[in-house]
């Protein structure tokens, strides 16, 4: 300013909570020496402006699903708990989707039954397996379980070069429910011998002794 001695006080951009939401910068303000009085040169000053932060979680969620469309894509993705440990699989190549009431599903779970989807190897990868742990839970049938979070995630049959992968994993919208549960959804229950409900809570699903078409059904007369 003219006839002023002035001094640039700060020039660092720095930023302030404005109202929930949003942020406003502080503008470098130029503070002048007029006589003995200290002042503060408003014309240097810029219009304040403010920008919406957005929500991350509702951004990469909304990603997900445009990713994971069950419409467009024969592939579903999941992961463990903490998400060290993933996995992507072909569901056109699922061999069987029930709710299995056996024994070591729910010893193994903490469950009264699991639902699991059966997948040949050849149709589902995964990333970070390196990271779990495996047990001998049924010869030459190992559970995995991630070592970092400790969930229980699938199992895999050495025999038969086949995965059963626990629904619990299956990647989820911003409301909680699985992305392309239509396309997983059970077929029936399994190993109904040591269910822990009666039949009627089961619902309308076909309850078998053992494996869907290759035991008794037990729902029927």
């Amino acid at each position: 300013m003219p006839g002023l001695g002035c001094t640039s006080a700060d020039h660092e951009t720095q930023v302030e909570i404005a109202q929930p939401g949003q942020y406003r910068r502080k503008r470098p303000q130029v503070e002048c020496m007029q006589g003995s009085k200290r002042v503060v040169d408003n014309a240097h000053r810029h219009p304040p402006r403010s920008f919406r932060i957005l929500d991350v979680a509702k951004v990469a969620t909304l990603i997900a699903i445009t990713m994971s469309d069950p419409k467009s894509s024969d592939y579903m993705n999941g992961s463990c708990f903490c998400g060290l440990i993933k996995w992507k699989a072909d569901v056109s190549k699922i061999t069987l989707s029930a709710y299995c009431h056996c024994t070591f599903c729910q010893r193994t779970t903490g469950g009264p039954y699991v639902h699991t989807t059966h997948h040949p190897s050849s149709s589902i990868s995964f990333t970070g397996l390196e990271h779990a742990q495996s047990s001998e839970w049924k010869p030459r049938k190992h559970k995995k379980r991630c070592g970092e979070c400790g969930a229980p995630f699938a199992s895999y049959s050495m025999d038969r070069e086949n995965w059963s992968v626990w629904s619990s994993g299956w990647q989820r919208d911003h409301d909680g429910m699985i992305i392309g549960w239509e396309r997983i959804r059970p077929t029936c229950h399994q190993f109904a011998g040591t269910m822990q409900m009666s039949v009627k809570e089961l619902g309308e699903l076909p309850v078998y002794e053992g494996y869907e078409g290759k035991s008794k059904r037990l729902d029927q007369n």
